[in-house]
């Protein structure tokens, strides 16, 4: 009787799964399907806001909602079809913008395509997206403007000081970073790490038009599938201002205190590491920490002394104009030889080919970590896919952006 009773059981499962599907021919029946919608309360994975507050994930929740409700409201009298909508919020650790904590959440329309099964003919949902839109509040433009690592030898090569550019390697190793702002020179971004080009630039800057890149296809005719991105910006304020030369130099010296006090801080580790062995190889490297002690300490005597000179030979307005840089590599090859450290000065690069104007985050001192500063809208679409064209067409017509920036005021 029980092995009829569970016989029974799984054929009465499968007979309600069967009753819950939907018939089809083929996709093209499919595409023609109106497409079930499940906001925010019926996600299709658990969400996870991030470690705020109880009263920082109200407001957080409360404009996410806000948002979802402008897209809703942009679907008014449109009929999705082909595919399954399901909504989802997300949130991040709060970063720096510069000086000004802020919280990273988002917002999530995801369009998972229906499909007739060819044997069962059925509609089945396919487990990943393609289409999708998205609302990102405070996301990241990009890091510290440097590149290559942050390591440089002083006087041989087989001993390297790795260091820091952010903070005393002291206080990051205590978590200072997750709560307070990096050196002013970390904190710094270069035009072509935001965008290509002047023009996206400008227009991710400006919050003016969207940018987009074809991530497939080269018939536009047929088949391509694009990412587009639109920012929205505070009253149409910037969201980044130029670094100014002064702010350049004042900045170099900051970090030079820095470099020097993660400098002293790994050689005290190599000379602890290596005090406790004999060897002639130790030996030698003791030997070698004695002269790139004494040699480090002209390195930044000079480094220094260079900075302050420029500032002095230097007039107000000179010292206004925005600080181009001619490398983007926090030093250079080291293989001929020694650096000098890192971010040694040779001078500005104006309009010399492939310079690097650096920019800084203009949001002011503001410490509403929650608070909504900028918003990306990201939306990728597939043309030639009906339920995902149809989708990203009526969003373009109908989409309130003008909402979204009211919530940035």
């Amino acid at each position: 009787m029980k092995k009829i009773a569970f016989i029974l059981a799984v054929l009465l499962a499968a007979t309600a799964g069967r009753a819950q599907e939907t018939p089809c021919q083929d996709d093209d029946d499919v595409a023609r399907m109106p497409a079930p919608y499940f906001d925010h309360t019926r996600p299709k994975y658990p969400m996870n806001i991030g470690p705020y507050s109880a009263q920082e994930k109200a407001v957080i929740m409360k404009r996410l909602t806000e948002i979802e409700k402008v897209e809703e409201k942009s679907r008014a009298g449109f009929q999705a079809t082909g595919c399954v909508l399901r909504v989802s919020f997300s949130g991040r650790p709060p970063g720096f913008f510069g000086v000004t904590p802020a919280a990273g959440y988002g917002y999530q329309l995801a369009a998972y395509k229906n499909v007739c099964h060819i044997r069962q003919h059925v509609v089945k949902t396919v487990d990943e997206y393609t289409t999708v839109l998205r609302v990102d509040i405070n996301p990241f433009l990009g890091a510290f403007y440097g590149q290559t690592n942050n390591d440089f030898y002083i006087t041989d090569k087989r001993v390297r000081y790795n260091v820091s550019i952010g903070a005393d390697d002291a206080l990051i190793n205590t978590g200072y970073l997750q709560k307070h702002a990096g050196s002013r020179v970390s904190q710094w971004l270069a035009q072509d790490q935001v965008a290509d080009s002047k023009s996206d630039f400008d227009k991710i800057n400006m919050g003016n038009g969207w940018v987009e890149n074809v991530m497939m296809g080269s018939d536009p005719k047929k088949y391509q599938w694009l990412d587009r991105h639109y920012y929205i910006t505070k009253n149409g304020a910037p969201l980044l201002a130029p670094v100014s030369r002064k702010e350049y130099l004042e900045g170099l010296l900051e970090y030079y205190d820095i470099e020097k006090k993660n400098f002293q801080l790994s050689m005290g580790f190599k000379i602890a590491d290596d005090s406790r062995t004999t060897s002639d190889a130790t030996k030698q490297r003791l030997g070698v920490y004695e002269a790139d002690k004494i040699a480090y300490q002209k390195i930044y005597e000079a480094k220094v002394a260079n900075v302050k000179k420029v500032l002095a030979d230097h007039d107000a307005d000179w010292l206004s104009k925005q600080a181009v840089v001619k490398s983007r590599f926090v030093r250079e090859n080291d293989y001929a030889k020694a650096s000098n450290g890192l971010l040694d000065f040779v001078g500005f690069a104006d309009n010399e080919e492939g310079a690097h104007r650096l920019f800084q985050y203009n949001f002011g001192v503001d410490k509403q970590v929650a608070k909504p500063f900028f918003m990306r809208v990201q939306f990728r679409y597939e043309m030639g896919r009906y339920y995902s064209e149809s989708l990203f067409k009526n969003f373009e017509k109908n989409f309130d952006f003008g909402a979204l920036r009211k919530m940035l005021e």
